[in-house]
């Protein structure tokens, strides 16, 4: 059995399901497995599935409307035009790109993010437009949202960063660096990091040997002597430029 999460996978000693000590094994694993809340079982409580009929539902759908009479203002993305009144703006690749993750049989969310004074702001997306290959587990995706409060399309960014006192957040980086007025960087509007935690010892060096592994005791310590410890936490950032 091997279960993988955000900080790595962890695998048991291989057993022959078909006995009858494999098959309670299995029976207890899967029995274990149902007695899960859904947010030790890893449903994202923060994250609400929007529905046909619901008000953000057909928010978003008139949102992605080309003919719609905020689309007639949006700004098409040419050299050379200029701004005649302060923002924020649309881009119309914007709103395109936000038509595009919506479209279809698309699922549609609203996410929170909670803020320092305990308030929430509201976000609602479609599927990610960016969406990272990487095989370190951190999930990361990248979403054109709308921000209800401001009313405005936005870069909403997920992932599960590591959790160490040594490493900073982004988002309180990007934070500080807009709090003493740096140029040349995302204009930062939230950043949080959730109540979701995954931590599993990973032994690496296990995973990329060609030999097969030791059982009992002399596993035991090889997976200690290799063991690295992942510890993620689940982040969210919203920045107000959609880049191309």
């Amino acid at each position: 059995l091997t279960r993988w999460d955000r900080s790595g996978g962890i695998c048991t000693d291989p057993f022959n399901y078909t006995t009858l000590d494999g098959r309670k094994t299995l029976r207890s694993v899967l029995w274990k497995l149902s007695l899960l809340s859904l947010e030790q079982a890893g449903y994202d409580s923060t994250a609400t599935r929007l529905l046909p009929g619901d008000p953000d539902f057909l928010k978003m759908t008139e949102l992605a409307d080309p003919t719609s009479d905020a689309a007639a203002n949006d700004i098409p993305d040419v050299a050379g035009y200029e701004l005649e009144s302060e923002g924020p703006h649309t881009f119309r690749y914007v709103r395109e790109a936000f038509a595009r993750s919506v479209g279809g049989r698309a699922c549609r969310y609203r996410l929170i993010v909670p803020l320092p004074d305990g308030g929430v702001r509201s976000f609602l997306v479609g599927k990610s437009t960016y969406t990272t290959l990487d095989t370190d587990c951190r999930g990361t995706r990248g979403y054109v949202a709308w921000d209800t409060q401001d009313e405005r399309f936005v870069w909403l960014k997920d992932a599960w960063r590591d959790n160490y006192d040594i490493v900073p957040a982004e988002g309180d980086r990007l934070s500080q660096l807009h709090e003493d007025g740096v140029r040349g960087i995302p204009t930062f509007i939230c950043y949080a990091d959730l109540d979701q935690y995954t931590e599993t010892t990973v032994a690496k060096s296990i995973g990329y040997m060609d030999l097969p592994l030791p059982q009992g005791p002399a596993r035991a310590a090889l997976v200690e002597d290799g063991a690295r410890r992942g510890i993620r936490r689940h982040c969210r950032m919203v920045v107000a430029e959609v880049c191309k």
